[in-house]
């Protein structure tokens, strides 16, 4: 059974001090502005989720790496396409952009625990080799 039927409830508000009425306005203006933001957070991982499923169906039918290179390049919101953009495009290496990557996923890893890393490489992927031994690596 409730103690207040809404009538009270809006009499009380309707009643409150000025001081009351502004904390309310401010509660509710915050309360919309986060689920606001809520909304476009769930909206903007729901499209990264497809375009990273679409990447991967272009990844895996292409013949050629240029092939997926050209067709990733409307999938914005997928971070696993982005990455591949940034390790393919010729325009993109050299930039620091693979060694502060690597930086940081050993930074958070050892932050989690991470004792030791293992890294496979072909032998002939040299500008991998060769960013992997700047980051310590044998």
């Amino acid at each position: 059974m409730n103690i207040f039927s809404q009538n009270e409830i809006l009499s009380m508000v309707w009643q409150a001090g000025p001081m009351v009425k502004l904390v309310m306005l401010l509660l509710l203006a915050f309360s919309v502005v986060s689920w606001s933001i809520i909304f476009m957070k769930y909206r903007m991982i729901r499209r990264a989720r497809k375009e990273t499923n679409q990447f991967q169906e272009i990844f895996w039918r292409s013949r050629s790496l240029a092939t997926a290179f050209g067709e990733s390049k409307d999938l914005t919101f997928s971070p696993v396409a982005e990455l591949f953009r940034v390790a393919v495009a010729p325009e993109l290496r050299r930039r620091g952009i693979g060694g502060a990557l690597v930086a940081e996923f050993l930074r958070q890893a050892r932050g989690r625990g991470m004792r030791s890393a293992v890294l496979e490489v072909g032998a002939a992927n040299a500008a991998a080799l060769a960013l992997y031994r700047a980051a310590g690596f044998e």
